[in-house]
C-alpha cells in the first residue's frame, strides 16, 4: 500500500512537473501585478504543499522607480486540480517572510502604495485566496496629513479569508506597545449593509497592561469616505489597584479618516489608585480623527 501512495504522488508530482513552467507563472506574475519586481529564479517545490519559491522581491510604488517594500521570501501556495486539468496555476494562499515596508500618505492624499492591486484580474494567474502566512516583517508608515508616524514588528501573523469575511490574527511590538497580539474579524455576510468589525488588541506599555476592545456595524466606504453604526471602543491600561479604562459609544459615525462627526456620543473614563477612584463623563455630538488619533467636543 506504501509503494502506492508512493507511485501515486510521484506520478502526479510528474504530471505538474510537465504542465507548469514556474519561470512563466513568475513572468505572469509580474506582468499581472506591475508593481511586483521579482528577483532570482522561480522554483515548482511541494513540500509542505504545491507551491511556487518565487525568493526575494520587491514592491514598486508610483512611478515605478523606488520600491516601498522588500521582502526575503515569496512563496505561492497553489491549487492542484485546476494545474493538473488544465495547467493553470490556481493562487490559494500566499507566504511572506523578511517583509519591509515604508508606507507613505502624502499631503495630497496620494499613498506610496496606491497602485499594489493594479493589474487585469482576468489574466492568468489567477487568485482565489484563502490565507496569508506573514513571519518578521517591518512595517512603517507615514501619515503626512494628520503628523503622525507608526512602526510595527510582526513576529508571525495569519490572515484567513472566507466567502463571508476576513479573520487576521498578528504578534510582535509596536504601537508603544511590548508583547504586542492583534485580533481581527471583518464578516461581509450576504444580507446588505451587514458589514461588521471587531478587534482586539493589547500588550504591555512599560509595567502596564494595555488593551482594546472596538466594534462596529453596517460598515461601508473607505479612508475618504465612510460610515458606521453601533461603535463601542473600550480601552484599558494599568496594573495592580491602579488602572485607566475609557469606554466610548457612537451610535452612528460618518466622514473621512481624517476627520468624521457623531450626532451623539457617550465617552466615560474611569481611574482608580491609592488615592481612591475617580470618573468622568461626557456627551453629546463630536468630531473624531482616526488618522490623528483626537476626538473633541464642539462648543
Amino acid at each position: 500500500a506504501f509503494l502506492v501512495v508512493t507511485c501515486a504522488i510521484l506520478l502526479l508530482a510528474g504530471i505538474v512537473a510537465l504542465r507548469f513552467d514556474p519561470a512563466d507563472f513568475a513572468r505572469q506574475l509580474e506582468d499581472r501585478q506591475r508593481s511586483l519586481r521579482l528577483e532570482g529564479a522561480a522554483r515548482l517545490t511541494f513540500f509542505p504543499g504545491l507551491g511556487v519559491e518565487l525568493g526575494k522581491g520587491a514592491l514598486v510604488g508610483r512611478g515605478g522607480d523606488k520600491p516601498f517594500a522588500t521582502l526575503d521570501n515569496l512563496r505561492l501556495e497553489l491549487a492542484w486540480l485546476p494545474l493538473l486539468v488544465r495547467g493553470e496555476g490556481v493562487v490559494k494562499g500566499v507566504r511572506l517572510r523578511g517583509l519591509r515596508a515604508d508606507l507613505l500618505r502624502s499631503r495630497d492624499g496620494a499613498t506610496n502604495f496606491g497602485g499594489l492591486l493594479a493589474g487585469d484580474d482576468a489574466r492568468w494567474p489567477r487568485f482565489e485566496l484563502a490565507g496569508m502566512n506573514i513571519e518578521q516583517a517591518e512595517i512603517r508608515f507615514r501619515d503626512e496629513i494628520a503628523g503622525q508616524a507608526y512602526a510595527l514588528h510582526v513576529d508571525g501573523g495569519q490572515v484567513l479569508v472566507s466567502p463571508n469575511g476576513i479573520d487576521l490574527e498578528a504578534r510582535g511590538s509596536g504601537l508603544g506597545l511590548s508583547e504586542l497580539a492583534v485580533s481581527m474579524q471583518f464578516a461581509w455576510p450576504a444580507e446588505k449593509y451587514a458589514n461588521t468589525l471587531a478587534l482586539a488588541l493589547n500588550g504591555k506599555r512599560g509595567a502596564d497592561n494595555f488593551d482594546l476592545r472596538l466594534v462596529a456595524a453596517n460598515l461601508h466606504g473607505g479612508m475618504e469616505k465612510f460610515s458606521a453604526e453601533k461603535i463601542s471602543l473600550v480601552a484599558q491600561l494599568g496594573h495592580g489597584d491602579d488602572s485607566l479604562d475609557a469606554v466610548l459609544d457612537l451610535p452612528a459615525i460618518a466622514g473621512s479618516f481624517d476627520t468624521a462627526h457623531a450626532a451623539a456620543a457617550m465617552l466615560e473614563i474611569n481611574r482608580s489608585g491609592k488615592d481612591g477612584a475617580q470618573s468622568n463623563k461626557h456627551s453629546g455630538a463630536a468630531d473624531l480623527s482616526l488618522a490623528g488619533g483626537w476626538l473633541a467636543w464642539p462648543a
